[in-house]
């Protein structure tokens, strides 16, 4: 199969919107990395080669045999060599899908527990503010021993995951480097890139954490109008007090 046939009939096909493109994304986050972020002016993308879980991109066993048996005119070996070419020059910004926060990614992805902040905004506002050339699609969680992800094009393992990360339930914007996957030739210490986006347009709301003081949300508040983002700031609902009566 030609790897160019299947780097570019296969876009449409992996990368799958949610059915409600209204649907609330969040990303959780250090309070230094959404200054980063506002002193950049957009949103990084990590390498995918560089992820924690060394699935990330990989064949599952099913599709493995598959190819083993020679139902397509390239082999298991050649196979992982072109996924490996994708893995090494793609890059991902990542975002969870939920109607409300999420306790678990707040602890997960923010270190400095008092001072953390979640970027809010929705699928169609992360589309409709980013480039052409960046896709956004929703991950699916499969058993890599019994699920078998599709062979037509080389985007599908981009946007698998082990079922134990289901909990993340991941919205990915992949941006990749097509000349670097055509050519071999990958930059080893580029460990991610900068995608320039008018951040106001994107973000909805920012949270800050539970646990964090009000001057914090008015620090908050400071610095992005001082990157011209005026959005709301809001205190984590997980600061919420019961109702007992």
């Amino acid at each position: 199969m030609d790897p160019d046939v299947l780097l570019r009939e296969g876009r449409k096909r992996a990368f799958e919107a949610p059915s409600n493109p209204d649907i609330k994304i969040w990303r959780y986050m250090d309070f230094t990395r959404l200054v980063n972020s506002l002193e950049e002016g957009g949103l990084f993308f990590r390498r995918t080669d560089l992820f924690e879980d060394r699935f990330e991109g990989s064949m599952s066993q099913p599709l493995r045999d598959f190819l083993q048996r020679g139902h397509e005119d390239v082999s298991p070996e050649d196979y992982a060599q072109m996924l490996r070419r994708v893995r090494i020059s793609s890059f991902v910004n990542s975002w969870h899908m939920n109607e409300s926060e999420s306790a678990a990614m707040w602890r997960l992805y923010s270190s400095a527990t008092e001072q953390s902040v979640c970027l809010q905004s929705t699928y169609r506002r992360l589309r409709d503010g980013l480039d052409e050339d960046i896709y956004i699609g929703m991950v699916k969680y499969i058993s890599y021993d019994r699920d078998r992800i599709p062979f037509d094009d080389l985007w599908w393992p981009l946007l698998h995951k082990r079922k134990s990360f289901e909990y993340e339930r991941e919205l990915r914007a992949v941006w990749s480097d097509l000349d670097s996957i055509h050519s071999g030739n990958h930059d080893d210490h580029r460990v991610g890139v900068w995608k320039h986006v008018r951040l106001q347009s994107i973000i909805e709301s920012v949270y800050v954490s539970a646990e964090s003081k009000p001057w914090f949300a008015k620090l908050v508040t400071k610095v992005l109008r001082r990157y011209e983002t005026d959005v709301p700031v809001r205190q984590s609902d997980l600061a919420s007090e019961p109702l007992f009566s």
